[in-house]
């Protein structure tokens, strides 16, 4: 009887302290490494500098991480990094990357007048940078002809217009245009100064483009 007065308190003892051991609410702490707000250039590398997770309970946990940025191709991505205890409680936290044109500052609506040796003609385009190529711009509307897109590259001041062909400049007609000139700002507007050729069935034409931005 003595004995089995042992065992009833061995277990009502051990029964006491699973009872009264406190249940595992906390969630873990995920902490990213690195700013949680990045910037990169469109073709340029990126490295994710990741993320570290600690639960008060059981230490450093692993964090999993989803989402991908890639870096050519522009736009905002998110990259979540998370971690989860033995007892189910977990924790996240988010990175924000925006993969950027260089050129983007250049998007917006113009005028555009374009300057031949035969006529002048004005009219609105549109500028957007690329998604896939940094510091190069579309320009929607080029020579006399509004229905034409042709693209452009930007360093510094100076834009290039390499030689491209466009189906679009006249019905059955493919044209192939080149150029280069200047970027400029007067009083906050931006200026686009672009001399041209336009080759088309062996004939070409020369002219001058300004885009002033609205």
């Amino acid at each position: 009887m003595k004995e089995m007065k042992k065992y009833v308190v061995f277990f009502l003892i051990i029964f006491l302290v699973i009872s009264c051991k406190k249940k595992d609410e906390d969630n873990p702490v995920v902490t990213m490494r690195g700013d949680s707000f990045m910037t990169v250039i469109l073709n340029d590398d990126f490295t994710d500098p990741g993320a570290d997770a600690f639960d008060n309970t059981e230490g450093a946990l692993t964090v999993e991480i989803s989402g991908i940025v890639n870096p050519d191709f522009a736009g905002t991505y998110y990259i979540v990094y998370s971690a989860t205890d033995a007892s189910g409680n977990s924790g996240q936290t988010v990175r924000t990357v925006v993969v950027r044109n260089e050129a983007a500052p250049y998007s917006g609506e113009y005028t555009g007048t374009c300057t031949t040796p035969a006529d002048t003609t004005t009219f609105l385009t549109t500028v957007l940078a690329s998604n896939t190529v940094n510091k190069r711009i579309w320009i929607a509307g080029f020579a006399q002809y509004q229905q034409v897109s042709v693209f452009a590259d930007i360093s510094n001041d100076t834009v290039s217009i390499p030689s491209q062909l466009s189906p679009q400049g006249n019905t059955g007609f493919t044209h192939r245009f080149a150029g280069s000139g200047f970027v400029s700002s007067i009083s906050d507007t931006t200026f686009f100064e672009i001399h041209y050729s336009d080759s088309v069935s062996g004939t070409i034409t020369n002219g001058d483009m300004v885009y002033k931005r609205l």
